[in-house]
Formats: C-alpha cells, structure tokens, sequence
C-alpha cells in the first residue's frame, strides 16, 4: 500500500504507476527516452558523450545502443553537451552538433522543446544548479527527461542489508528515488509530471526478475523522470 506521505508528495498517476509496476515488464531506458520525443521537437542532449565513445560504436550504433544516436534517429534538431573535449571533438569532426560545455553552466541563446540527461544527475556536483540551467533553456510548454540509477533495486537493498558485495561507480555523487527527485526539482522551477522504470541492461540476478515481472521497484536498472516546467 502506498503510505500517506506518497500521496501527499506524488500526483496520483505516479502512485498508480508504482502499483502497475509491481508486476509489468517496462521498456528499455533509450525507447522511453525517445517515446518523449517527436520528430519537430528540438532537444538537448546533456552529457551526449555516455562516459566514452570507446564503450559505443558511435559511428555506426545500433537502435539502442547510443542514446544520442537514438535522438538523431527522431529529430534533426539535436545539439549535445559533454564536458569530455577529445570525445567532442571527435564527434564534431564527424559531423555531429555537438559542443564542450558544462552540465551546471551550460548557456544557449535559444530554448528548446525536450531537455534530455541519460545517466548524468548522479555524477554531479550541484543538481539544483543543473536544474536551473535547465529551466532557463527548456520553452514552457517543454519537458526535462532525465535517467539515473535505481537505488531500490535488489542489489542495493542486499548491499545495504547484509554488506553483499556492490560496485559503485566512483563518479557517482548521490542516489534519487522519486520522493527525492520530487523534493529536489520542486525548488528549481519543474514538477515530477511522471516516472518510469526501465530494464536492467547487465546484472545477472535481476535480468531474469525483471523477465518474470516481479517487483518493478526491486528489478528495475533505473528511473525515468519526466520533468515539466511550472
């Protein structure tokens, strides 16, 4: 059962989306991501690099592969941000619209329609201060998508319970949950329109939940927030 705090903090479509997620199978993190994009849309694409493009075949990805190749895929109008320069560059000499820039003090002089971050949020500094940039640079009517690691799977919950072995990323700064995403974008100008689990790509304990539909919030590789502007 949902408890009253819950209730109190999420609208009630993401209160039923926790019940419906206890048994469905959800989808993978780039097909969500791009199901909030249309082929008008102009996004922004912060921290495009995905940690290094030696872990991508960035030049010919397959669908799925490269969340920024995905994006591409949808719309024309796609400029990305890493603050990674030799990776940029290389993606820039082959044509990609890209650009080095800072994800807590990034500046266009335009706005667009779809703000993205795949797997960003966690590795930063200043979250708030990411969000306003964000704000400033997203049209009203627009949406902020961002993805991060889930801190509920099993995994974690085994690691925090019993000392079972973990492997933090050591880039990571911080773990959001949907109370605290909530809380957090609630003071930066958005609200927490909608979130979505989304399959886990690699552990071998929950591949096989997640197939069998058991416990979204425990089997799931990571959230999916939808942010709108207010």
């Amino acid at each position: 059962m949902i408890n009253s705090f819950a209730k109190a903090v999420l609208p009630e479509s993401a209160i039923e989306k926790i019940i419906r997620g206890l048994g469905t199978k959800g989808a993978d993190r780039q097909n969500i991501v791009t199901s909030c994009v249309d082929s008008d849309d102009s996004v922004l694409d912060i921290g495009c690099v995905q940690h290094s493009l030696d872990n991508v075949n960035w030049r010919n990805p397959r669908r799925g592969e490269w969340l920024h190749a995905d994006l591409r895929r949808v719309t024309d109008d796609v400029i990305g941000i890493d603050i990674v320069e030799d990776e940029i560059e290389r993606m820039s000499e082959a044509g990609f619209d890209v650009e080095v820039g800072n994800a807590e003090t990034f500046n266009f002089d335009r706005k667009f329609d779809v703000v993205v971050a795949g797997e960003l949020i966690e590795h930063l500094s200043n979250p708030g201060q990411f969000l306003d940039r964000c704000r400033e640079h997203v049209h009203d009517d627009g949406q902020v998508i961002i993805s991060t690691p889930n801190p509920r799977r099993l995994e974690m919950v085994l690691w925090f319970l019993f000392g079972t072995e973990h492997q933090a990323n050591p880039e990571h700064t911080m773990w959001f949950d949907h109370y605290v995403m909530d809380s957090l974008v609630s003071r930066h100008g958005f609200v927490l329109d909608d979130f979505e689990f989304h399959k886990p790509s690699i552990h071998p304990i929950l591949r096989p939940l997640y197939r069998l539909g058991i416990g979204r919030p425990l089997s799931s590789g990571g959230y999916i927030f939808k942010l709108t502007p207010v």
